[in-house]
């Protein structure tokens, strides 16, 4: 089994803490299910709160790793020349978003569901606006879409 460096790798958190020690992980588990039932409500109403705080510390995590791994994708695949595969796989991508949009009108939308109906229309807008922004830019990096001067009009 290929190991991580120490580095990557916490005292904590270590390969053998994580494949042996089952009577201590099964004592722990047991203990922290029993204390589930003895601790006081405020205590769980104060990890609402908390985990709400976290959980948006993550997402924000979660957000900028995925722009990053698209990031690294998409050089490697222009180092390689195969733009066909990134206009394939980014037309799928809208593609499926299309219709997981659908879906969510379909499932979530209707005549009574004001909110939902917002917020579904305001991510589509405001995919369309990003979309637009990036190859706005994008046209101009490349040098497709130079504004003209004056006196070349």
């Amino acid at each position: 089994m290929p190991t991580l460096p120490q580095s990557l790798t916490p005292l904590f958190l270590s390969l053998s803490v994580e494949s042996n020690n089952w009577a201590f992980k099964l004592a722990l588990y047991i203990v922290l299910v029993i204390s589930m039932f003895v601790m006081p409500t405020e205590f769980y109403t104060g990890y609402v709160e908390t985990a709400r705080i976290i959980s948006g510390f993550f997402l924000l995590a979660q957000i900028i790793l995925n722009i990053d791994m698209v990031i690294l994708w998409q050089e490697q695949w222009l180092e390689r020349s195969w733009e066909k595969g990134i206009l394939a796989v980014s037309a799928f991508a809208y593609i499926c978003s299309g219709v997981i949009m659908g879906l969510l009108f379909h499932w979530f939308g209707g005549d009574g569901c004001g909110l939902e109906n917002f917020f579904i229309g305001f991510t589509i807008a405001l995919t369309l606006i990003v979309t637009a922004a990036t190859m706005r830019i994008a046209s101009r990096m490349m040098g497709l879409d130079e504004p003209q001067s004056d006196g070349e009009r």
